[in-house]
């Protein structure tokens, strides 16, 4: 089920600390919100996925987490 979703990211790599940072809302200033949980797995996509997409992932891994 998709719980939410944001468009208008963009990522451009400088060539130096290319960091992706998951889970915070303010990454190397305040470190505010920072994400409190686990993480099952997580993918990096050089596209945006629709919400099929998003669905069927979820349905080909959900049985990983006792879904």
């Amino acid at each position: 089920m998709l719980n939410d979703s944001q468009s208008g990211i963009n990522y451009s790599a400088s060539g130096s600390n290319n960091y992706i940072f998951l889970g915070d809302d303010n990454p190397g200033a305040n470190n505010t919100g920072m994400f409190g949980g686990k993480y099952g797995e997580f993918r990096i996509y050089n596209k945006s996925l629709s919400s099929s997409e998003v669905q069927s992932n979820f349905d080909m891994t959900k049985s990983r987490y006792g879904l």
